[in-house]
């Protein structure tokens, strides 16, 4: 019975992990969860590092997600988008990866879990994150296209 109940006890510990920041103090619980997928992206296609944050408070800064994102391997970006107009926040926010690993890794533990008072969805995106040179290339021939029309 003893051996019994030290083997809950150490399957206890290990499915609560504990992080702390300055000011903050995060509990993940990670009991129930499926096992990670795998092999999704095929050998064709580079798997995704860039993260979707959803369901972010109007007042959430880079660094309220870097700190629980970085626990999970070494941060290449990390963007929150603005309305155009107004220049509100927007409510959602893209964290990229220099390994998809790390990315798939942050998926599967921050998924659901709460920050800031908010329980965060937190998805793969299909592709990284364009850089502006790239979007001029893609409008350029998205205008070639609508003149031949």
């Amino acid at each position: 019975m003893k051996l019994f109940s030290n083997l809950i006890l150490m399957m206890t510990f290990q499915l609560i992990k504990y992080v702390s920041s300055n000011h903050r103090k995060h509990f993940i619980y990670n009991a129930g969860r499926s096992p990670r997928p795998r092999g999704r992206y095929g050998s064709g296609r580079d798997p995704p590092t860039s993260l979707l944050v959803r369901n972010l408070r109007r007042n959430c800064r880079p660094d309220d997600l870097r700190r629980p994102f970085g626990q999970f391997g070494r941060l290449k970006d990390i963007y929150l988008p603005r309305d155009y107009n107004t220049g509100d926040p927007r409510g959602f926010g893209f964290i990229q990866y220099y390994d998809p690993r790390d990315a798939e890794e942050a998926k599967y533990q921050l998924d659901g879990q709460i920050l800031l008072g908010r329980e965060m969805t937190v998805v793969l995106t299909e592709e990284n994150r364009k850089k502006p040179n790239e979007m001029r290339s893609r409008e350029r021939v998205r205008s070639r296209r609508s003149h031949e029309i």
